[in-house]
């Protein structure tokens, strides 16, 4: 037993040995490195500051769509919301239809909330964008 835990403890640092690698490198090679590193972020930067106003292209591009579905969105909740202020006086008499109906005004009062985030979300990112663009 006692040979078995000598071999298996000899493989081990057998293993260790040749699985750490140690790479010893002079501080001229790392600033080489780190200068080469900071050429290249430099060079991207400039590429993305010499483009136009970036905030103007994404909204130009973005804002036909955002506000089609926006407006979407907004005439589909009212057809809905007029639909369900129909049923809701159709069912004036029934206290399990209203709970159903009930139940369908809070699935619209959430799609209204996401729809309307989604847009105030857009907004801010817009101004951010912006303000960040100069």
């Amino acid at each position: 037993m006692k040979k078995i835990k000598k071999i298996i403890i000899f493989l081990v640092m057998i293993l260790m040995v040749f699985t750490v690698n140690c790479y010893a490198t002079s501080c001229s090679e790392i600033e080489d490195s780190a200068a080469s590193f900071k050429k290249v972020g430099e060079d991207e930067l400039s590429k993305f500051n010499s483009k136009s106003n970036i905030t103007d292209e994404i909204t130009g591009k973005t804002a036909p769509i955002i506000n089609m579905l926006i407006y979407a969105g907004i005439l589909i909740i009212g057809i809905c919301m007029v639909i369900l202020g129909i049923q809701w006086i159709m069912a004036r008499s029934s206290p399990e239809e209203q709970a159903k109906l009930k139940n369908k005004f809070f699935a619209i009062a959430i799609s209204a909330a996401v729809l309307f985030g989604s847009f105030s979300i857009w907004k801010i990112l817009i101004t951010i964008l912006d303000s960040i663009d100069g």
